[in-house]
């Protein structure tokens, strides 16, 4: 199964799940901006697993000092590694109890920012 989801789609989702004022432009292959009131963050997605997907970020020393020293993110299906400025992700995690039992055979075969969207291709764990 393949979704692909535009960049007004993926604002909607950020809106709706997070902070109102947060902005997301996709900028490139795998690239993408996250527009911040304080700040404005260059991204990349790295690498994606079956499950789990992992996003790279780039900040200038000082707001990297600050972030680290001042900011604290603990939610569930994320992993922040402060020393490498990356976020591991699992995004089925997120789903409401009754959707994580009934994905939990899906895996993610495919996930690539292209201008303008963002394609999912799951799969399904052969038994």
């Amino acid at each position: 199964m393949e979704i692909r989801l535009s960049e007004k789609e993926l604002q909607f989702f950020i809106e709706k799940n997070g902070e109102s004022e947060v902005k997301f432009e996709i900028t490139g292959l795998d690239e993408f901006l996250v527009h911040h009131p304080k700040a404005t963050v260059s991204c990349r997605l790295l690498e994606y697993t079956a499950r789990t997907f992992v996003i790279g970020y780039d900040l200038g020393f000082w707001k990297n000092l600050a972030v680290n020293w001042f900011v604290k993110l603990e939610k569930e299906g994320i992993i922040w590694d402060k020393k490498q400025k990356r976020f591991e992700i699992d995004p089925f995690s997120f789903l409401p109890e009754k959707e994580k039992i009934a994905t939990q055979e899906f895996t993610i075969e495919k996930l690539s920012l292209e201008p303008g969207m963002m394609v999912v291709r799951l799969g399904i764990i052969p038994s």
